[in-house]
């Protein structure tokens, strides 16, 4: 149903609350519960929210959301909200059902202000509501003098005005500088947050001292991201990074604390300081995880694929109506007979403009902004529209696996949909493979055992893709129950020039039979490669070897064309 004002334009005096809620019940309780002293504000998901917000960011003052809805769920909707600095600063109150530490501090790391549990306790819900409010004034007042409440470095808007003064009245080179903590959000997973607000204070002070030093500014943008102004000078790269990284070894933490940076090289003056902190932050993304590489300077690749993420970000939800996503199928096949036994489904994008796309340049934007349920959901559409059309052409018919994204799991009615298919194209579950890989596993532990339970007690199979590429994989394979190990070869690349690898792979192979799981060697891409897995017995191979992933219709051919050649072998096999 479409948002509701529940007092309209004559409440405008009234501090607003945003209802975030599938459960139209739920809903309603919590209206009578505040309409009598705020303005109420109803959506059913987090994409309809955000519609919401942004059309009444100004009256909202608190948002109340609950974390598993439809469409765009609870953590997908902070995520977006954090990234939106219109709508970013507005505090959400979590309530959900589950009670426990956990649950908190992942809600409070996504941005979250506060975390109540149901049934709803009026008072509670009233007090939780006013003190934000009033930590929200509270806040605002702060910001008039351009301090940060946490640190007490400048805020956002302070860091600007004083740069852009800065830049007016001194003709000196300047760089601006992004930096944030590598993975800050495992500090406060694992130590708490008050000790992920020590250390971003501690980080503030040693700074702010070396911007200052150098007649600098800095400040910080929101939680774990900070900018510095800084007067440019030749070597001051590796000096900031060698300051930095001394002041973190004396930090009182049992784990290694890694500052990243990137600096944009201010030449244009009449550029929005934003705008050049955007672009820092560009750099910095650059190389988040690269071993190493502890800062990077902005260049004009980094604005295209900013470019590139805004156009594809605009043009997404018109492009699946216009029928721009292609299904691309790529053989897995019987490594002793190189018949067809399976197929991988895998999206590309045939844009009008750009032509093909690889999965790369939009399947990580799909995921930041919960796009990517309704992309795979398309996906399972196009297989089960495909192997009805089979069925009705008397094909043989062969599983197709389809992957699963991280985001697929926080939709409580994802799996629903994937049945409501299977009903109206009377498609059989065995079928139908569900491709999950090590990360999706580690990240949402609780989400993908229940989802793989009920996927295997409805008949449909279950991958796990990339195998071994992780560190948790022994680990996994003891608590969800998957029938089909993929064996990421990549890593195993040139295993034949040295015996560890040669042995890591023989082992791999031998754990899925001993657990009497299927096994698909992927990244198969040479001839030795598929001698060496036919010695092992592996069951099945998928790569380049065999075929690159090509369109349905070529698939197709290509099928018909392997099983004639598989028959034609088993007639000379039986005649000789």
């Amino acid at each position: 149903m479409p948002f509701t004002s529940y007092w309209g334009e004559c409440m405008v005096n009234k501090k607003g609350i945003l209802i975030v809620d599938d459960n139209e019940l739920d809903r309603s309780l919590l209206a009578d519960i505040l309409q009598e002293k705020y303005e109420v504000f109803t959506a059913e998901n987090g994409r309809e929210a955000l519609t919401v917000l942004r059309a009444n960011f100004k009256q909202v003052a608190v948002i109340l959301l609950d974390l598993y809805m439809p469409v765009m769920n609870g953590y997908e909707f902070l995520s977006v909200q954090q990234a939106d600095e219109s709508i970013a600063e507005i505090p959400v109150i979590v309530i959900t059902q589950q009670d426990n530490n956990d649950a908190e501090i992942e809600v409070l790391s996504y941005g979250a202000s506060a975390y109540l549990t149901k049934p709803y306790v009026r008072e509670l819900i009233l007090q939780k509501i006013g003190d934000e409010i009033r930590k929200q004034e509270v806040d605002h007042l702060m910001k008039s003098i351009d301090v940060d409440t946490l640190t007490g470095c400048y805020n956002r808007d302070g860091f600007c005005k004083k740069a852009q003064i800065l830049l007016r009245e001194d003709e000196a080179a300047y760089d601006i500088v992004a930096f944030d903590i590598e993975q800050f959000r495992v500090v406060n997973d694992v130590y708490g947050i008050h000790e992920g607000d020590r250390l971003l204070q501690y980080l503030a002070r040693i700074m702010t001292g070396f911007a200052r030093e150098r007649g600098g500014l800095c400040g910080r943008i929101s939680g774990d991201c900070f900018v510095m102004l800084l007067t440019r000078k030749s070597g001051y790269e590796e000096e900031m990074v060698s300051y930095v990284d001394r002041a973190m070894e004396r930090y009182p933490l049992q784990m290694k604390i890694v500052v990243r940076f990137g600096i944009y090289q201010i030449e244009n003056r009449t550029i929005d300081v934003t705008v050049m902190y955007d672009r820092a932050v560009l750099a910095v993304k650059r190389i988040k995880g690269k071993y190493g590489e502890l800062y990077a300077y902005f260049d004009d690749s980094m604005r295209d694929e900013l470019l590139l993420e805004k156009e594809i970000t605009n043009s997404m939800q018109q492009a699946l109506a216009d029928g721009e996503f292609l299904v691309y199928l790529q053989p897995k096949c019987n490594l002793k007979t190189e018949e067809y036994v399976g197929a991988e489904a895998l999206i590309r994008w045939q844009n009008p403009e750009r032509g093909l796309l690889p999965p790369g340049q939009f399947i990580p934007i799909f995921e930041k902004n919960g796009f990517i349920t309704e992309v795979d959901l398309y996906v399972w559409e196009q297989v089960c529209q495909m192997l009805a059309r089979w069925k009705k052409e008397n094909r043989p018919l062969i599983p197709i696996s389809v992957n699963v994204s991280r985001a697929d799991l926080y939709h409580s009615d994802f799996l629903d949909r994937i049945l409501e298919l299977t009903d109206k194209y009377d498609i059989e579950s065995s079928l139908l493979h569900m491709e999950i890989t090590e990360t999706v596993y580690t990240e949402n532990q609780n989400q993908i055992l229940d989802m793989v339970n009920q996927m295997g007690e409805l008949g449909f199979k279950v991958e796990m893709d990339d195998f071994g590429s992780g560190y948790s994989s022994l680990n996994m394979l003891t608590e969800i129950p998957v029938d089909v190990l993929k064996l990421d070869m990549r890593f195993l690349e040139g295993y034949s020039a040295g015996k560890a690898k040669g042995n890591i792979l023989e082992f791999s192979v031998g754990l899925a039979k001993s657990l009497g799981l299927e096994s698909v060697a992927e990244g198969v891409e040479t001839r030795e490669m598929v001698d060496e897995l036919r010695r092992l017995n592996c069951e099945m191979g998928q790569g380049y070897y065999f075929s690159r992933p090509i369109p349905i219709h070529e698939f197709e051919q290509k099928l018909d064309s392997n099983q004639k050649l598989d028959n034609s072998s088993q007639k000379l096999a039986v005649n000789a």
